[in-house]
C-alpha cells in the first residue's frame, strides 16, 4: 500500500471498534481535517460528495512524521530524530541552525502549527476538557515553541475560569455515562444513562456539554430502540 496505514492486533481491535461504535465488518469512519468523525457505517455506502465536502482542509502533503521526515538530507539528522521521537520544540532548535531558507525548517514548521491549532481549535470550540487531554501531550511535544507559549497561556486562564471548570466536570460525567450506554445490555440500563445526560444537557445551554450530550443521547437512543425491537 502507498499510503499512509496503521494496524491493531485482535484485541485491540475489539476496543477500538466499539469505541468508535463499530459492531461489524467491513465498517469505516470518515475524520475530517480538525479529527473530529463526521460519518460512520458501511463502506459501500459513502459516497464521494460526501468525502469531498468534509476534507476540505486536509493536508495534501506527506502524512505522518516518517513520511515526512523521509528525504530529509543528511545534514537534518539531529532533526529527524527529534523530530521522530515527537519532540517537536527540539527538532525546532535542531532545524533553525539549518538556516532559515531550509525546507527542514519549513516542515517543522508547518508540523508545528498543525499540531497548536488542534489544540486551540478545541478550547475555542468549547471543548475544554478535550483541550486539557491535548495539552499533557504537548507539554512533550511543542515545548519551547512560540506556540506552546500561547497554549499554556490559555491552559492558565482556564484553570481560573469557574465556568470552564464546571463544563470540563460535566464532561467528565458525560465521559462516564457513554461508556454505559456502550456496555449496557438492557433498554432499561440505557435510558437510566439517557436520564442523567439530559440532566447535564439542562444544566448546561449553549456549552460543548449540550453539544456532545445531544450526540450521546441521538446513540443512545439508537441503541435503546435496536434492543427493544
Amino acid at each position: 500500500m502507498k499510503y499512509a496505514f496503521g494496524y491493531l492486533s485482535k484485541g485491540d481491535m475489539s476496543s477500538f471498534m466499539k469505541d468508535l461504535g463499530m459492531s461489524g465488518y467491513p465498517s469505516a469512519v470518515l475524520v475530517d481535517p480538525k479529527g473530529e468523525i463526521v460519518w460512520a457505517g458501511h463502506p459501500s455506502s459513502v459516497n464521494g460528495s460526501l468525502i469531498k465536502k468534509h476534507i476540505a482542509g486536509a493536508s495534501t502533503g506527506p502524512v505522518g512524521p516518517a513520511a515526512i521526515a523521509k528525504n530529509w538530507p543528511e545534514e537534518a539528522k539531529a532533526v529527524r530524530k527529534a523530530f521522530l521521537d515527537g519532540k517537536y520544540g527540539k527538532a525546532l532548535e535542531e532545524a533553525q541552525k539549518l538556516g532559515q531558507d531550509s525546507s527542514v525548517l519549513a516542515d517543522v514548521e508547518r508540523v508545528i502549527g498543525q499540531q497548536a491549532a488542534r489544540i486551540k481549535s478545541c478550547h475555542e470550540q468549547g471543548d475544554y476538557l478535550g483541550f486539557s487531554d491535548m495539552m499533557r501531550d504537548a507539554k512533550k511535544m511543542l515545548s519551547g515553541t512560540p506556540q506552546f507559549e500561547e497554549l499554556e497561556k490559555i491552559e492558565g486562564e482556564l484553570k481560573s475560569d469557574r465556568d470552564a471548570k464546571a463544563v470540563m466536570s460535566a464532561q467528565k460525567k458525560l465521559q462516564k455515562l457513554a461508556e454505559q450506554i456502550r456496555e449496557a445490555r438492557k433498554a432499561k440500563d440505557v435510558a437510566k444513562a439517557e436520564r442523567f445526560v439530559r440532566q447535564l444537557v439542562e444544566k448546561h445551554p449553549g456549552t460543548y456539554v449540550e453539544a456532545s450530550g445531544k450526540k450521546l443521547l441521538d446513540s443512545a437512543e439508537k441503541k435503546r430502540a435496536g434492543m427493544d425491537r
